[in-house]
């Protein structure tokens, strides 16, 4: 009997609804004595989100990973049932265990962090617990002792973006640059983010706070000095004024991404020295109400590499500073313009730049802004 799923030389892997109802009877039919599975099962490498049901419990987790050691990624999202427990059993069984995904597991407490950090410590690459609202920033501090982390992503907004951000090689000793997204959590404070961060130092090249409603401008400045080499910060929802993001964009001169969205304290003033200092390509202002014009002339005069900028929400802002703006910046492909109901037809149909695509507007996709 051939392995479900696989093909000559592919590691074994799970793929279908078919091949779970194998996975599963074959493990039912071993606990009533009717044998063990059969080889091509204890082979089976990944086993994706889909074939895992929500509604598994402890007892299950542990039993369907008893003898299944060569398993190296596997994905429990949204199993609602499962504890410290389950997820402790489950670590003692698989020691190969790499990519583990515990994301809105909202049972699971910091006991669970722990054991992954004891158990797996030796072994896990990418770790992912995004909308783990249960546990506070001090909960998660013992992530910075795995040893081979290449992959972290916390709480996060579900969109496929912020699941990209990852952490790379959080520990100090780590060669490769880092990531770390820690999105989407309203319990972290500056304090406990601040420790998290010092132990990435200099590798830390992208940084993803949105929706870190508690984070200020302490956390902002400890940014700047321990990661000079940062290329991507996300900062929406925050706390940071202008002076924290004129602190970081003068320590942090190789930013080139810098997402500020719903960002209430920052004003011209913070985003006018960003653009001076940094060689900025992506750039999100969304719902800065206080960003006028005089923004959008610091852009186009020190942004000539400028790709990306969201300027929706944006209500000061004219039709003759967009015009005068993109004209001089031909590298701009991608303009969000979306609640700018201020902004007409006289810019959307008569700037010069013919590969510039102006999202979001309601003259250009039919939507009330």
């Amino acid at each position: 009997m051939s392995r479900p799923g696989s093909r000559s030389g592919e590691p074994g892997v799970l793929r279908s609804w078919y091949d779970s109802q194998i996975f599963f009877s074959l493990h039912a039919l071993s606990l009533v004595g009717f044998g063990r599975a059969p080889m091509w099962y204890l082979r089976v490498e990944r086993i994706p989100l889909s074939l895992i049901p929500a509604g598994m419990s402890d007892q299950t987790l542990a039993t369907l990973s008893t003898d299944s050691s060569n398993i190296r990624e596997l994905t429990l999202e949204g199993c609602y049932r499962l504890s410290d427990n389950g997820i402790e059993a489950m670590l003692k069984n698989l020691n190969k265990l790499e990519t583990l995904d515990l994301s809105s597991c909202t049972r699971i407490t910091s006991k669970t962090v722990r054991n992954i950090v004891r158990y797996a410590g030796n072994t896990m690459l990418v770790l992912r617990l995004r909308t783990a609202a249960q546990l506070s920033g001090e909960d998660f501090l013992p992530i910075a002792e795995l040893k081979h982390l290449e992959r972290y992503a916390r709480p996060e907004i579900g969109s496929l973006v912020n699941f990209l951000v990852e952490q790379k090689r959080l520990t100090a000793g780590a060669s490769r640059p880092c990531s770390l997204c820690i999105s989407e959590n309203r319990r972290v404070d500056d304090g406990s983010l601040i420790r998290i961060i010092s132990e990435a130092g200099s590798k830390l090249q992208s940084l993803n706070m949105a929706g870190c409603t508690e984070l200020t401008d302490k956390l902002v400045s400890a940014v700047a000095e321990c990661c000079p080499h940062l290329e991507e910060i996300c900062l929406d929802e925050t706390q940071v004024t202008d002076v924290g993001l004129r602190k970081l964009t003068s320590k942090c001169s190789s930013l080139a991404s810098i997402s500020l969205r719903s960002c209430s304290n920052i004003t011209d003033e913070g985003c006018i020295h960003a653009i001076k200092n940094c060689k900025i390509q992506r750039l999100s202002l969304n719902g800065l109400y206080c960003v006028t014009d005089a923004t959008l002339l610091a852009l186009k005069r020190y942004s000539e590499g400028l790709e990306e900028l969201d300027l929706s929400w944006c209500r000061a802002i004219t039709d003759e500073a967009l015009g005068q703006f993109v004209d001089t910046v031909p590298s701009l492909r991608l303009l969000k313009l979306r609640g700018c109901s201020q902004v007409t037809a006289k810019f959307v149909g008569g700037h010069s730049n013919p590969d510039l695509e102006v999202s979001g507007h309601r003259l250009v996709e039919g939507i009330n802004s």
